[in-house]
């Protein structure tokens, strides 16, 4: 027979019938009472062990003699009517022996819950004690949410979420989820947390807490530019006491109808080099220029072809880049020839580059575009890098699209160039042209000069007179010095009416020094700040910190959404 003395005693503990404890009140296994056969015990279990009226009046004191009183009955209580309840649970049962009390202890799942508690821990992860079968086989059948709150899936998402706006809101860097400090602290909070990746809070979460603050929002529509144009002008006038005058954009439709959108409260205009790019690429054979890309993607991207092409590699054409189309012509024309040996010995080249190569009209076409093509290339490019520059002002594209013009006056007679044209000289753009100590609204038509004039006097009536006078050097109000070529040159245009200012001040007011201060430092495009960009999009990269651009930008937005709310 096993020994008793593991057995704890819990006469002590006051059981509650209203506490759940996982038992229904009857044995574990309510078979084997009416299966429960006497003749299955020794001889010395079917000796009744029930204790006598006067071992009950004796069972407190000093045992007199006679059979001692089994300690099983210990961990049971009289109910009356010769049943005996346990008291750790609600099971009970009518004149038990102690065989059969022995047997429900064992079985008692209240009783081994209350082991387990009472049992010492030395170590938050030790292993069980090999020494005690039973206490293992408890332990295996107890439940693991009785030791600490457990943490399920829809809990783990929740916990996830709130990790990511804490991380997003406070810049917080993704690596500090690899941090063995904070892992240790979030463990010590919810053991059964687990903790996501950089990676996952880098991609899934904050791709999913992105949709959550921007739903529709993401979308770039007219309405939704306007709208974040606007709130980045009141963030500008509030925090930093900057008032936005003025909007360049490039000219897709979207930007186009945002701009007419703003109406008079900006002055709004297409990014410059865009338009002369637009310009170009309608000249260009569309048609043409498509057939032969098929041809060059064909010999750009079979390595057979390669050793007989040598150094004559395939150009393709670029969206972005206008003059690449050019380039395109001019390689399928110098390799042409290469092209035809190569498709006429080798099978790998399909029909349809076969039938393009071996049109002797798409060769003539190309030849014939690429002379129409070259002077509109050399004149747009010019045009473009100047434009393109940080120190080129929207009076400088003003005078670009009218050398264009001049010098192409057969493109521009159709009504696509002329409406092109019209968008890259609006009539502030033109006034800024006419208020220029150097331009002074040379080469400008009648028609332009008559749109600038009705633009300045909307100003202020009193800024024509000025501006008129500009244009003839009037020595009264203006210094013959200042139109000196050296002062011209090495004197800002800003700086050179504050000179003038000084000289006259009376004639010239300091309403009239506000517009040309506007005016007259409008840049020409967009390229400027499309450079910040690109040097942020070098600098942030996946390879030197593995956030990215993307991932950077709606960090970004993660961060004022959740400071807005």
């Amino acid at each position: 027979m096993k020994s008793e003395d593991s057995i704890i005693h819990l006469e002590d503990v006051i059981q509650n019938p209203d506490d759940p404890d996982g038992s229904d009140g009857q044995p574990s296994n309510p078979s084997n009472i009416s299966d429960y056969d006497p003749g299955e015990l020794g001889e010395d279990d079917n000796d009744h062990d029930e204790p006598s009226s006067k071992q009950k009046k004796l069972s407190s004191g000093t045992h007199k003699g006679g059979r001692m009183k089994d300690q099983i009955w210990d961990s049971y209580m009289e109910i009356g009517d010769d049943f005996w309840g346990c008291k750790m649970c609600q099971w009970k049962n009518k004149n038990p022996k102690a065989d059969r009390l022995r047997k429900h202890l064992n079985d008692c799942s209240k009783k081994r819950k209350l082991t387990i508690l009472a049992a010492p821990v030395t170590a938050t992860n030790s292993m069980l004690p090999t020494s005690s079968t039973k206490a293992s086989l408890n332990y295996s059948q107890s439940s693991i949410k009785d030791h600490f709150i457990s943490t399920n899936d829809r809990q783990q998402l929740e916990i996830n979420q709130k990790l990511q706006k804490a991380i997003c809101s406070s810049n917080i860097p993704f690596r500090v989820l690899e941090n063995e400090h904070f892992i240790e602290w979030v463990t010590s909070l919810r053991p059964s947390y687990k903790l996501p990746t950089p990676k996952t809070a880098s991609t899934y979460l904050l791709d999913n807490l992105y949709r959550e603050l921007c739903p529709g929002e993401e979308e770039k529509t007219a309405e939704n530019c306007t709208k974040w144009l606007q709130v980045c002008r009141k963030e500008a006038e509030e925090k930093f006491s900057i008032k936005i005058v003025a909007c360049v954009t490039d000219n897709c439709n979207t930007m186009e109808k945002m701009r007419r959108d703003l109406g008079k409260e900006l002055l709004c205009y297409g990014d410059n080099p865009h338009l002369l790019n637009l310009v170009g690429k309608k000249a260009s054979p569309e048609k043409l220029i498509q057939k032969i890309i098929k041809v060059q993607k064909c010999f750009r991207n079979h390595d057979f072809v390669t050793p007989a092409l040598k150094n004559s590699r395939p150009v393709l054409p670029s969206e972005t880049r206008w003059n690449s189309q050019i380039d395109c012509l001019k390689s399928y024309i110098t390799n042409q020839g290469k092209y035809l040996e190569i498709a006429c010995s080798d099978d790998r080249v399909n029909d349809e580059v076969k039938t393009i190569i071996e049109n002797g009209s798409i060769f003539r076409q190309a030849n014939d575009s690429i002379k129409f093509l070259e002077p509109i290339a050399i004149a747009l490019n010019r045009g473009i890098k100047f434009l393109q520059k940080d120190s080129s002002m929207i009076f400088d594209a003003v005078h670009e699209w009218i050398k264009l013009k001049k010098e192409l006056p057969q493109l521009f007679a159709e009504s696509y160039y002329k409406d092109k044209f019209a968008k890259g000289t609006p009539a502030f753009a033109i006034a800024a042209c006419m208020i220029h100590p150097i331009y002074r609204g040379a080469d400008l038509s009648n028609e332009m000069k008559k749109d600038g004039r009705d633009w300045i006097s909307t100003q202020d009536k009193n800024f024509l007179p000025l501006t008129l006078n500009l244009a003839c050097k009037d020595e009264s109000i203006f210094s013959p010095c200042l139109f000196e070529e050296s002062v011209l040159a090495d004197v800002s245009p800003i700086n050179w009416w504050l000179t003038a200012q000084q000289d006259n001040p009376t004639k010239i007011s300091d309403e009239f020094i506000k517009m040309c201060r506007i005016l007259l430092e409008l840049p020409a495009s967009s390229a400027g700040l499309e450079r910040i960009f690109s040097a942020m999009t070098n600098t942030i990269t996946d390879k030197r910190n593995r956030l990215g651009v993307e991932k950077a930008r709606k960090i970004t937005f993660i961060n004022q959404a959740l400071k807005n709310t």
